[in-house]
């Protein structure tokens, strides 16, 4: 091979030259024109990542007060202070107030505002004046009762020094928790320093300034205690900007808004230092001159950095094929950048190839744990040993004929688990979990109840054996809410009418599962204890046999604490897998 690339070096030589040529020709013609809006653009986009970065970060700070607001909402002493129409407590309603404000920094006053505009009130520091005719017209009392009890976030004046200057308010209608009946409502004004603080950091790092706008008053709230954008703003609205700063102001290219939605505002930011490029024919000049330095250079080198990093790729890819090894890794750094994404691509392909083989690896493995599972599941050691003891303790009491019914479920229960296929019809399966119902049933009468819902059609198409039994066990450990009250469980089986595939719904009245816990199953994550192995195991198997890769496609979960848990799984019609799923379902008896 010659290591020279003579041939590769002329064609890029020439292509470089004219290319250079051609770009500098229409470079020269056109750059002047459009170097201010390309610059500009690329200002306003820095602009609107900055501006959004920000509006996360005073969505946290937002975030703990708008909590705080809920909690006084909800106060049993608010509620009941409230509830006189008559006189409403203050003295009640003031104790709660300070000992919110206390406890918060960023709260610089708190008020009770009840339905005849009685308002209660507690500052962080003493108030030097107090209006109250000009404190309730200012709020946006429609916007608030439409939130019907959740948070409205404005803008306003405390009028409680001698220079009122505005801030951040967080209004939120009182409704009884019992009847819903208006009470009053809550407002929390924010201490502009501790919403300056909070995003001090960012402003000062980024050399950034931003104001908030209520989009229906006009008002506005500066990040910092004076700014340019803030003065600029005022004049927008007041139409005393000259016609350049108009134009600049209408196309956005010297700040950036975004609409806040959250609290019906818009964010205004802009970078301090914009960047310019007032210079760019002394910049097309040394571009030049780069080009020609770098031209002689490459003369020099192309053979090395072109030719040799293709040699490099052929060896290192000839290892591959001969050795079999696949750590090897080609270099993505040392060439041009097609050969650099030459190395990364085969970089990939090595790792996806070690992956994949991984992944075989992984699901055989799981195949014969999932296998384990199951046997064990058959015969579990504990079941027999419980249900034979308790068919001891009957034949003890001399109930001969539960002993007896007890022994007869639990010999059908054992010789329908017993048979070696992977798969049951939906009868079989129905049949294995009603012999363990009744074994359950025999020993504590009152423990469940069980209601049946099958798709007559549905009783010969298979689906992975014990899947039902899994299901009602998981609601009797983890449903029962007390021994005095049987658990009420529904199966259903139906076709779905927009895949080929059966619904299995397993549905309780049990005490409902947390939603960290549920999606943690979803995620198949792994769990401190052992809540949820069941539903973890299923997915596993169904993901397994049938080539599901997304959770959404074998399992959902609805659940609601105290009420209920409905588990669904979709199970695909055994005639619709091709052979190749097939024989997968049957690796355990081939293995």
């Amino acid at each position: 091979m010659n290591r020279r690339g003579k041939g590769i070096r002329g064609v890029l030589i020439t292509t470089y030259l004219l290319t250079m040529g051609i770009a500098l020709i229409i470079g020269f013609s056109i750059f002047n024109k459009i170097n201010e809006q390309i610059q500009g653009k690329k200002d306003y986009v820095n602009k609107v990542e900055d501006t959004r970065t920000f509006m996360s970060l005073l969505d946290l700070f937002l975030d703990k007060n708008v909590y705080i607001s809920q909690k006084v909402a909800v106060d049993k002493e608010i509620q009941n202070a409230l509830a006189n129409k008559q006189k409403i407590d203050e003295v009640a309603i003031s104790k709660v107030l300070n000992d919110c404000l206390t406890s918060n920094e960023a709260i610089q006053s708190i008020h009770i505002v009840d339905t005849y505009g009685t308002v209660v009130s507690e500052y962080s520091v003493l108030p030097y004046k107090k209006h109250t005719v000009h404190f309730l017209s200012q709020f946006n009392i429609p916007k608030i009762n439409e939130r019907h009890g959740g948070e409205y976030i404005g803008i306003g004046r405390n009028y409680i020094s001698g220079e009122v200057e505005n801030t951040l308010y967080i209004g939120r209608s009182i409704r009884s928790k019992e009847t819903l009946e208006q009470l009053g409502y809550l407002i929390i004004f924010l201490d502009p320093s501790s919403i300056r603080e909070a995003t001090k950091d960012y402003i000062e790092r980024m050399n950034f300034e931003a104001i908030l706008v209520d989009q229906e008053s006009k008002e506005s709230f500066c990040f910092l205690p004076t700014g340019i954008l803030e003065e600029r703003y005022k004049a927008y609205l007041e139409g005393s900007l000259n016609q350049v700063q108009q134009d600049k102001w209408t196309d956005r290219y010297d700040h950036a808004e975004l609409d806040y939605s959250r609290v019906e505002m818009k964010l205004i930011g802009t970078l301090q230092t914009a960047s310019k490029d007032d210079n760019w024919l002394n910049i097309m000049i040394g571009v030049t001159l780069i080009n020609f330095i770098f031209l002689c250079i490459m003369i020099v080198i192309l053979g090395k950095k072109v030719v040799y990093p293709l040699e490099n790729i052929a060896l290192k890819a000839k290892r591959v094929t001969e050795e079999g090894d696949l750590s090897i890794r080609f270099e993505t750094d040392e060439a041009y950048m097609e050969a650099g994404l030459i190395g990364k691509a085969l970089n990939e392909m090595l790792s996806k190839v070690a992956a994949l083989i991984s992944e075989v690896k992984e699901k055989e493995r799981m195949q014969r744990i999932l296998e384990l599972s199951v046997i064990n599941h058959q015969v579990n050691p504990h079941f027999l040993y419980n249900t034979l003891n308790s068919v001891a303790v009957l034949v003890a009491v001399e109930d001969k004929d539960n002993a007896q019914k007890l022994i007869k479920s639990l010999s059908k229960y054992y010789r329908a688990c017993l048979n070696q296929e992977d798969l049951n019809t939906v009868e079989q399966e129905l049949t294995i979990l009603k012999e363990y119902i009744n074994i359950m049933l025999i020993k504590n009468p009152a423990l469940l109840e069980v209601t049946y819902s099958i798709d007559e059609d549905l009783k010969e198409e298979k689906l992975p054996r014990m899947i039902l039994q899994t299901l009602i066990e998981n609601s009797i450990k983890y449903g029962i809410k007390t021994m005095d009250e049987p658990l009420e469980i529904s199966v259903k089986i139906e076709k779905d009418q927009s895949q080929p595939r059966m619904i299995v719904i397993v549905r309780d009245n049990g005490k409902g599962m947390e939603e960290k816990i549920r999606t943690s199953i979803l995620k198949e994550e792994k769990l401190h204890n052992k809540s949820g192995f069941g539903l973890r195991s299923i997915i596993k198997r169904l993901s397994l046999m049938y080539q599901l890769t997304d959770v959404k496609d074998i399992l959902e979960i609805h659940t609601s604490l105290n009420e209920y848990t409905e588990i669904v799984i979709y199970i695909p019609f055994t005639s619709t897998l091709s052979n190749k799923k097939v024989q997968q379902c049957k690796l355990f008896k081939e293995s």
